[in-house]
């Protein structure tokens, strides 16, 4: 009787425990939802242009091309984010005539990690969750992400190098007032 009852007790507390951090996710995404501008961009990657091109893709950052010698830049124009629910959509162009590219993430975030911790999941048939921290400070929301598959475990973004150097993207962006 006594391990029933003992059992009974740790599977409430459980119940109790994923019930607050799920109450909490949902908490911090409410403070997320808007519409958000891009601020600013940094980069890091080996200079033989090895680039995670979907994690720049999918957040509207620079296109890189790289032939051995140079690398090329290419800013896109517009780049933002709206946050609707549990989707993030990015949003920007590649070139200042063109319409708008759309690229939609639902999201899953863990604020009680340190840093925050935040999933971007495709739609179904397409690559893997990229995995990211983030930080939300007054109206400035910061993303960054390593090579899309491991997720970083700080903010710093080291300068390029000729050795093999882990590729980060840190994207910065501020709320739109509406």
């Amino acid at each position: 009787m006594k391990k029933h009852t003992l059992l009974s007790l740790v599977v409430g507390l459980l119940i109790t425990a994923t019930s607050a951090a799920e109450d909490a996710a949902k908490k911090e995404l409410g403070r997320l939802q808007g519409t958000w501008r891009q601020a600013g961009r940094e980069l890091s990657a080996p200079l033989d242009g090895r680039v995670n091109q979907a994690v720049l893709d999918m957040t509207g950052g620079e296109t890189i091309e790289y032939d051995g010698r140079n690398t090329n830049h290419f800013y896109h124009f517009s780049a933002g984010l709206e946050v609707k629910g549990d989707k993030f959509l990015f949003r920007y162009r590649r070139q200042a005539n063109q319409p708008l590219t759309e690229n939609v993430r639902t999201v899953r975030i863990d604020p009680g990690k340190e840093p925050k911790a935040i999933d971007l999941m495709p739609g179904p048939g397409s690559e893997k969750a990229f995995l990211a921290i983030y930080e939300l400070k007054g109206d400035t929301l910061t993303l960054c992400f390593a090579d899309g598959k491991v997720r970083p475990d700080n903010f710093q973004v080291p300068a390029p190098a000729r050795t093999k150097v882990q590729e980060r993207v840190l994207v910065r962006y501020t709320r739109q007032k509406p």
